[in-house]
């Protein structure tokens, strides 16, 4: 039973697993969800150098690791139908978190007990990212979407020198 697709250039290719997908891609592909997926105590990991488009596909993906995605390289998040998710269940969890890597949440929900995204660059265009501590933390912008924390900051430019510019979005008050 296929659990995601794979789409590179032309070419779509399903796979049992999400990580299978995540591991086919050369430099840069889309990987859509076909299925709720719960990763039990694993995390998916997109690694330096590939870039990968996530499109959640109105599916769920559940990870009680300390991060349901780790990301080295680039990922972008999208959902191309309604109500899809990231949700991390470990009570110091994150849902998307790259220490060098580059994390873009056009649409769809993240949610975490620690950060919905921590990352070296983070872009929010649109989307909710729901945190119970910090929602979105790293250095890059937030030009559009939802930040939610429940107890702590919406927002947080981490890392030395780092800049957070956000001329969009809705920040609100815990």
């Amino acid at each position: 039973l296929a659990v995601a697709q794979l789409t590179v250039g032309e070419t779509t290719t399903k796979y049992a697993s999400l990580a299978d997908a995540v591991k086919a891609i050369e430099t840069e592909g889309s990987v859509t969800l076909l299925a709720d997926i719960d990763l039990g105590s694993a995390c998916v990991t997109v690694p330096a150098a590939k870039a990968m488009t996530l499109d959640l596909n109105g599916k769920t993906l559940t990870s009680a690791a300390s991060q349901t995605i780790s990301v080295s390289g680039a990922l972008t998040i999208k959902d191309g139908a309604t109500g899809g998710k990231i949700v991390n269940t470990k009570s110091s969890g994150k849902a998307v978190s790259g220490t060098n890597g580059t994390v873009t949440l056009l649409s769809g929900t993240l949610e975490a007990p620690e950060n919905a995204i921590s990352a070296k660059t983070v872009h929010v265009e649109g989307g909710m990212a729901k945190a119970n501590k910090i929602a979105v933390s790293g250095a890059g912008t937030i030009s559009g979407g939802t930040l939610v924390s429940a107890t702590s900051y919406a927002a947080y430019a981490s890392g030395s020198g780092a800049t957070l510019e956000i001329p969009g979005g809705t920040l609100p008050g815990a």
